[in-house]
């Protein structure tokens, strides 16, 4: 394992979830969501829709400050 692959499952392994925001296709009427990776590496399952992309980002800042969840990008 590498240094970054061991990082990750340490922060996993203490509880801690990945999440990161998908836009849905508007094309195909889907909404805006939240991935979230709790546990094995790379497998990425939907946490959430919200009706926009403000109420999605709004729930992914409460996700970081509340509970035990790092987000992969700038939100």
């Amino acid at each position: 394992m590498n240094a970054i692959t061991e990082s990750r499952r340490k922060l996993l392994d203490d509880g801690y979830k990945f999440i990161r925001s998908a836009d849905g296709d508007a094309n195909r009427g889907e909404l805006p969501k939240i991935k979230i990776c709790d546990g094995e590496w790379g497998v990425w399952k939907t946490h959430s829709k919200h009706p926009s992309k403000a109420a999605r980002d709004r729930e992914m800042i409460r996700l970081v400050h509340e509970e035990k969840c790092l987000c992969l990008e700038s939100i």
